[in-house]
């Protein structure tokens, strides 16, 4: 049964026309595009240090363990997962990026999505359209034509916005005269072309020598709405127990082999369920303008929204079996203690204020990468 799965997600993802797609794979510790190369067509890169300083005639689609570092020209989008990101050269499509650290100081004509603990906007740089940002700190001292939305716990702007800013702070941050925390921050040379509004648990600073065109707007949180242990919260950790539950139940020998068997590298086994996370529905998307791709391509995506739920919940089996084995042995055998045991960490690593949201992710990542991972090689 798993061959059949793993063998029809294999399909799904890679049988289409490539006849018609100019394309190169790189799969090395370090891929370098010398200056004086060009890529005809999309550059798909894997390795532990990604350089490009030369020109891809595409799109580039990158999973780089430590950094990447885009210099020269990039014709499409990019789209890539790292420790480190530097853009300093120019990206004629979006830029799609998950990482620790995000840094943009070349030129994108189009917008930018950002995942990561820090993201930086630097002078030089220049963004065409909008930017979604989901970060623990983000920094924006460029020109950016559109708008700014997304989620964070500090946002500080020093640059051009032509857009709005439509800003959610993290609610578990919460007021202290003491820390001097201040969520958003815009600085006497900002220039807002539209309006600010924002929401979080502490009000910002927004100097009186910023050009603000639009209006200036902030909301409170409700803080027994987003109180950690609250009701929703609650209910939701014993959601996650019951389906817990189900899954040991069900597939009691496949999770023991999935707990005791997985010896890959943390980190490759993030890098792979970023992709496919992030890849699954783009190639669902294009499958669905093909008739035979489209039964296929709809229970892809009804099974990559499964996996993603799940994801968690599976990593904190994972994690319960680390903790057993360490803390009490003689339950080493018993996948009901890992599962209480590894959900409840989980629950309240996610809980945790500012950095929460990106335990959430790690955890998820490690979930459907070791699940890929397991599909693939468990029979092998």
């Amino acid at each position: 049964m798993r061959k059949i799965f793993f063998s029809f997600l294999v399909f799904i993802l890679f049988f289409m026309p490539v006849s018609v797609i100019a394309f190169e794979v790189q799969n090395k510790d370090t891929v370098f595009i010398d200056k004086e190369e060009t890529i005809k067509g999309n550059l798909y890169a894997f390795g532990t240090s990604v350089i490009i300083n030369g020109k891809v005639d595409g799109d580039v689609i990158c999973l780089a363990g430590e950094s990447l570092k885009i210099n020269g020209t990039v014709t499409g989008d990019v789209i890539a997962g790292a420790s480190l990101v530097d853009i300093n050269g120019e990206i004629g499509g979006s830029v799609r990026v998950v990482g620790e650290m995000i840094n943009i100081n070349g030129d994108v004509i189009r917008g930018v999505q950002a995942l990561a603990s820090s993201v930086s906007f630097g002078e030089s740089s220049n963004v065409g359209m909008d930017v979604l940002l989901v970060s623990a700190s983000s920094n924006i001292d460029g020109d950016i034509a559109g708008s700014v939305h997304g989620y964070s716990a500090k946002v500080n702007i020093f640059g051009d916005v032509g857009g709005d800013i439509k800003l959610r702070m993290d609610a578990r941050v919460k007021n202290s005269k003491d820390t001097g925390f201040t969520p958003l921050i815009i600085q006497d040379s900002a220039n807002i072309g539209g309006n600010v509004y924002y929401i979080s648990s502490i009000k910002g600073f927004i100097s009186e020598k910023a050009s603000i065109g639009g209006e200036v707007g902030h909301t409170f949180y409700n803080k027994k709405r987003n109180d950690v242990f609250s009701f929703g919260n609650i209910v939701s950790l014993f959601a996650w127990m019951i389906i817990g539950l189900i899954i040991i139940s069900l597939v009691k020998k496949d999770i023991k082999k999935l707990t005791k068997n997985n010896k890959t590298a943390w980190w490759k086994l993030v890098g792979i369920g970023i992709l496919v996370m992030f890849i699954t529905p783009v190639v669902c998307v294009l499958v669905l303008f093909t008739v035979i791709g489209i039964p296929a391509a709809l229970i892809s995506f009804i099974l990559w929204i499964i996996v993603i739920y799940l994801a968690k919940i599976l990593t904190g089996i994972m994690i319960g079996e680390k903790i057993i084995n360490k803390f009490l042995p003689k339950k080493k055998d018993s996948l009901m203690w890992m599962m209480i045991f590894g959900i409840l960490s989980i629950w309240v690593l996610c809980s945790l204020p500012v950095v929460g949201w990106m335990f959430c992710l790690a955890a998820t990542w490690y979930g459907i990468g070791s699940v890929w991972y397991y599909l693939k090689y468990s029979n092998t």
